[in-house]
């Protein structure tokens, strides 16, 4: 059951058509639709609220953008807190990205089933402890 009614694209009006292009400029990975042009994920529910959605995006960028983190860390810390929070969406979108990002798989699977993973790689460990 959908808590939120889908958003489809071709129904955006111009404040949701600009922040579709934020949210996909340079991101080619970033494919928050599915196979009908249905939004997916927390991205249904931004559209809905274009001028907040810009502030986190904006935020989100700033992240990722100015950590001293390298991609791979900051991979693993979105699965972490992904755990956390029991967020299938956020493993669904990042557990590739962190595998493709020099995550092994079984940590990805640990933190999915909520176990403390193995680590082979020190900073790992000390980022999973520290969150």
């Amino acid at each position: 059951m959908t808590r939120i009614p889908v958003l489809n694209r071709l129904d955006f009006d111009e404040r949701q058509k600009a922040l579709w292009e934020v949210l996909t400029a340079g991101r080619p990975e970033a494919d928050p639709l599915d196979g009908g042009g249905e939004l997916l994920g927390p991205s249904n529910a931004l559209m809905r609220v274009p001028d907040l959605a810009s502030t986190m995006v904006a935020f989100n960028g700033q992240l990722r953008a100015s950590t001293l983190l390298d991609r791979r860390l900051v991979e693993l810390v979105i699965c972490i807190v992904a755990s956390h929070a029991q967020a299938d969406y956020a493993f669904w979108r990042h557990g590739p990205s962190a595998v493709a990002h020099g995550i092994d798989q079984a940590t990805i699977d640990a933190l999915r089933a909520r176990r403390r993973p193995s680590f082979d790689r020190d900073d790992e460990r000390i980022v999973h402890d520290l969150i």
